[in-house]
């Protein structure tokens, strides 16, 4: 009689655990490779202490687009171009041998962010806010 029971719950927990799926962890690169609208571009020469920023509003059709070969397409102020870029951490990537950080990555919005430091007074940095 026990044996009864047990084949159909054995059998029962075999199935369920076979038919459970592991969800896949979307990576940094596949969040990245999306076609993203360029909304501005804020750049900031700090000069002396003394901050210079310029906002820059995109063009309508500017954009950034990363595919899995490694290279972004993009197109700002009417040029296109396409460079290498490679994603060397989480929140790191790497355009045409210059590295940003990863401020925002989500299904709508991507912000990437680059910093030269001379010393703490001098700097440039650039904001690279996009959307999709």
């Amino acid at each position: 009689m026990i044996r009864k029971l047990l084949l159909p719950l054995i059998l029962g927990i075999i199935i369920s655990f076979a038919s459970c799926k592991k969800e896949d962890k979307e990576t940094t690169t596949s969040k990245l490779q999306h076609r993203w609208t360029v909304n501005t571009i804020i750049e900031n020469d700090r000069i002396d202490g003394e901050d210079n920023i310029e906002t820059t509003v995109a063009e309508p059709g500017d954009y950034m687009e990363f595919t899995e070969g490694g290279t972004v397409n993009l197109r700002l102020e009417s040029t296109d171009l396409s460079i290498p870029y490679s994603v060397s951490s989480e929140d790191r990537i790497v355009l045409g041998g210059e590295p940003f950080d990863i401020r925002t990555l989500n299904k709508s919005t991507l912000v990437l962010y680059r910093k030269e430091m001379e010393d703490v007074n001098n700097f440039s940095e650039v904001t690279i806010n996009m959307s999709r």
